[in-house]
């Protein structure tokens, strides 16, 4: 099949020649480049029998892996996979959903018999996503995300559909969910995720010692990992050699933005590739899969069985901040609170066409930065490169525009 030497030459490796480019002579992140090539090239082949495949990153991550069996994210960011499935959905479907259905009827290592599709609906287009997949006779789980966080039902109606979802797993896999395989999950999830939290702020502010796209990359290879405790400890070898290298460099010059709104997938670093040509840095990126990477779990709190699925209910539901809602809390208290650290200059707002639910959000938003004084940048786009000069032009304006307003009298950033 064409699909994938053409993939893997226009958008794998381009991508990441150019994080090597910039990352390469950090020994330690070889490993991550090489789990996101073999992620996207889906070498990771499933077991011989059964296969469970997860649609985006909305499924509690302690659950799957408390089944002790394989899984995988299909997480979309591919203008190739997108093109593959233009005949299968409505040609306003986002980016993403188009970007997961290509990566199921392309691959060749998901056999449709054999494998599970969870799929949590946070959109209409991952909803469209789950009816074809229906009626094309594919083994699916679909999870509804109750839309209002301020509704009391919204939680135990959560915590419903994950025991459900529990049972389709174990009737799939013929594994067991059991208490001790929740608490073990819980301490490698949360490990890996301390870890991961601990490297973003160590590295805050370094751009000299590894790229804003390149913490991306550390932060999407989280979802690219079979054995988190692996990847948690090569995670340390990074950070300890990042921190040698910011040693030796002064903080970052460049304006510094905060990048939000719709999520930025491997390999289409289009967004952040830009950003840094203009001239910025990434402080930060917030959206709805590194607000996942937020959430902790303490496993010795789980007491019961009962009440495991509860608290991992309650903390996911609080720890979702997909596009799914009437209102984005999760969205609004992550960015507020970055905004509250006095580290970010600007704001670079990130909306994939199709995904007009974020311009919902940034309405709210945008009240907020005007309260702190911090410009916002809406940037709208899709997977591919025809607008690429365009946007870079802009960008440019809005770096120079930061630049002048340091130089401001009473301004005191570094």
């Amino acid at each position: 099949m064409r699909i994938i030497p053409d993939y893997c030459q226009k958008e794998i490796l381009p991508a990441l020649d150019r994080l090597w480019k910039d990352n390469g002579s950090l020994e330690s992140f070889h490993y991550f480049e090489d789990t996101a090539y073999a992620f996207a090239m889906n070498e990771t082949a499933g077991p011989a029998g059964p296969e469970v495949v997860v649609l985006g990153t909305g499924v509690p991550e302690v659950l799957l892996r408390a089944f002790r069996f394989p899984f995988r994210y299909l997480l979309g960011g591919s203008h190739a996979m997108t093109a593959h499935s233009d005949d299968l959905v409505p040609r306003d479907t986002d980016p993403v959903s188009r970007s997961v259905l290509g990566s199921v009827y392309a691959s060749e290592r998901i056999d449709p018999e054999r494998t599970l599709f969870l799929i949590p609906v946070h959109s209409d287009s991952m909803r469209k996503i789950s009816y074809l997949l229906k009626e094309d006779g594919f083994r699916t789980f679909t999870l509804d995300i109750p839309p209002d966080h301020a509704d009391g039902r919204s939680v135990r109606q959560w915590e419903d559909q994950l025991v459900m979802m529990a049972d389709a797993i174990a009737a799939h896999t013929h594994k067991r969910l059991s208490l001790r395989g929740i608490r073990q999950a819980a301490r490698s999830v949360s490990s890996a995720r301390f870890r991961l939290s601990e490297f973003v702020r160590h590295t805050s502010g370094r751009c000299d010692a590894i790229t804003g796209a390149g913490r991306m990359l550390v932060r999407n290879s989280y979802f690219f990992a079979g054995d988190l405790d692996i990847w948690s400890r090569q995670l340390a070898a990074l950070q300890q050699e990042t921190a040698a290298r910011a040693a030796h460099c002064p903080p970052c010059s460049r304006p510094r933005i905060l990048l939000a709104g719709s999520p930025v997938f491997f390999p289409n670093y289009k967004v952040p590739f830009l950003i840094e040509d203009a001239g910025l840095s990434i402080e930060d990126c917030i959206d709805a899969t590194t607000i996942i990477q937020e959430e902790l779990l303490r496993p010795e709190a789980l007491r019961s069985m009962r009440h495991a699925l509860h608290v991992i209910a309650d903390s996911s539901y609080r720890h979702e901040a997909s596009s799914a809602f009437v209102l984005n809390d999760a969205l609004m208290d992550a960015v507020s609170t970055k905004i509250r650290g006095g580290r970010v200059e600007g704001v670079i707002f990130h909306i994939l066409k199709g995904q007009i639910e974020y311009d919902f959000e940034l309405e709210r938003l945008t009240k907020m930065f005007e309260y702190y004084d911090i410009p916002v940048f809406r940037l709208e786009t899709d997977y591919q490169d025809q607008d690429v000069e365009q946007l870079r032009i802009r960008l440019e304006a809005f770096c120079e525009m930061l630049t002048q307003a340091r130089r401001s009298p009473g301004n005191i950033t570094a």
